[in-house]
């Protein structure tokens, strides 16, 4: 169960954090950026080949970043570039947001991965996809970027697929409506505490 669990990537975001986090840094700083971007990916495949592409997008994407301002058209150039490299042979699917700390606003867009969670009031919320997995299709069919309000309460929690390949001794999967239910009833929780709640939650699912 633990070599499962290895394997996903979590990641926790509390938007109170981000605030305290700014905060100092404009303390320390009259000049900085009020911009917050981050990502998660999935390579599909394994060994090697899947591992090399993961380097190499990695380094696409702080390279491309610096170029592209806007999501779409972000996402737009690692599909080709990506197929140009893969031939097809291997897609990803891809997570990107970028916080806008003075306007309180998320901006996403979701390239085919698994919707990451947004609880906020109490409520979940999923960021379902916006556009189709990279790498695949010469062209995106179709491309959107979605934006949602942040709140003093909000946490994102975006995932691997290794999170629900998880199955217990019944060979009954976890599910993101478990995930859900558990940031629920812990969202009061430093996000330090929240993190290894769930670590410990997946270790110990039988």
């Amino acid at each position: 169960m633990i070599s499962e669990v290895s394997k996903i990537v979590i990641i926790l975001i509390s938007w109170s954090v981000l605030m305290n986090f700014i905060t100092s840094i404009i303390l320390l700083c009259n000049q900085v950026s009020l911009l917050i971007c981050f990502c998660i990916f999935f390579v599909s495949g394994k060994g090697i080949g899947a591992a090399m592409i993961m380097a190499n997008f990695q380094a696409l994407l702080q390279n491309l970043g610096q170029q592209y301002r806007d999501l779409e058209t972000l996402v737009i150039a690692l599909n080709e570039t990506v197929l140009r490299i893969t031939k097809g042979e291997k897609y990803l699917t891809f997570f990107i947001a970028v916080a806008d700390i003075k306007q309180k606003k998320l901006y996403y867009v979701n390239a085919g991965h698994i919707p990451p969670i947004l609880i906020k009031n109490n409520q979940c919320y999923e960021l379902k996809a916006t556009c189709t997995i990279i790498g695949h299709f010469e062209n995106l069919p179709e491309i959107n970027e979605g934006v949602v309000d942040l709140d003093s309460d909000t946490i994102l929690v975006a995932f691997t697929d290794g999170l629900v390949d998880i199955k217990n001794h019944l060979a009954e999967n976890y599910t993101t409506e478990m995930l859900q239910e558990l940031i629920l009833q812990n969202k009061k929780k430093s996000i330090q505490k929240l993190s290894s709640l769930v670590i410990e939650t997946l270790i110990y699912y039988k």
